[in-house]
């Protein structure tokens, strides 16, 4: 069976509310690439930091905060994305190694998976139809 390639961005729900979204956990070059982009958009649009992510949707201290911190809302960065040629769109996704959901005490991180492979399909499909993996309770 041939590997399917994983798109992140249709995790992302237009009805999320934003502390419950799903966020990309920033690493080192992952935040090097995007601050490349933000400033490449900045010069072609002629545009401040904070015109810009209140373009993207973000306030500009909500996006320094989040930036600080290694995340960034899937939704943020998708539209980001929009604004990018092929070539960095897939060098920005290919840096994405994990995501993260919730606040305090229900904060959790998750390394992504770049194909779908039988295997997962498999266990997916057992959580969707049956809502655990547990053998007994």
């Amino acid at each position: 069976m041939r590997e399917v390639r994983l798109d992140l961005f249709k995790l992302y729900d237009e009805d999320e509310k934003p502390k419950g979204s799903i966020k990309i956990v920033l690493q080192q070059t992952l935040k090097y690439l995007i601050k490349d982009i933000l400033e490449e958009i900045k010069r072609k649009e002629k545009l401040k930091t904070y015109e810009l992510t209140k373009k993207l949707g973000m306030s500009y201290s909500t996006f320094r905060m989040s930036f600080y911190r290694g995340r960034l809302s899937l939704n943020f960065v998708k539209k980001l994305l929009d604004y990018c040629s092929y070539a960095k769109k897939l060098k920005i996704i290919n840096e994405i190694k994990e995501l993260s959901s919730g606040t305090g005490n229900t904060y959790i991180k998750v390394k992504v998976p770049k194909y779908l492979t039988e295997i997962l399909c498999k266990i997916v499909g057992a959580i969707i139809a049956d809502g655990n993996l547990y053998l007994g309770k």
